[in-house]
């Protein structure tokens, strides 16, 4: 029993660990974009797909490279187990699985930032576009 909790734990706060990480990186590869340099800007973009190992996933499901297909796969896509949206639902599955070991604003955190992007993913970035997702 003790051990599954630890495991639970564990793996809750890793998927957290990974969507922030991941948010940093579209972070940085925003601002990137933003520097007028075009010979390396595809380059740039490619940052979070070549993290992640994920070139044919994102193929797949977008033709064109730009920052706005980039932030939505990495962003708000639930079939790419590399998105935030993704990690921040592994990471509220492990902590459903042991709620009574957590401190009611630890949970309330966690679900809160899963229904936030859930809301975002259904409504899209649309006005809140890059910057606004990114800084807020």
């Amino acid at each position: 029993m003790l051990s599954r909790t630890a495991s639970e734990l564990f793996w809750m706060a890793r998927y957290l660990e990974r969507a922030e990480s991941y948010a940093r990186v579209l972070d940085v590869t925003w601002k990137l974009s933003m520097i007028p340099r075009h010979s390396q800007q595809s380059r740039d973009l490619a940052l979070p797909l070549n993290l992640s190992m994920t070139h044919e996933l994102f193929q797949a499901r977008h033709a064109r490279f730009t920052m706005s297909n980039l932030l939505n796969f990495f962003a708000l896509d639930g079939n790419n187990p590399c998105s935030i949206y993704s990690c921040v639902e592994m990471a509220w599955n492990n902590a459903h699985a042991v709620r009574g070991s957590l401190s009611a604003e630890v949970w309330e955190s966690i679900n809160a930032t899963r229904i936030e992007l859930r809301t975002l993913r259904q409504q899209g970035l649309g006005e809140l576009g890059s910057d606004g997702f990114l800084s807020g």
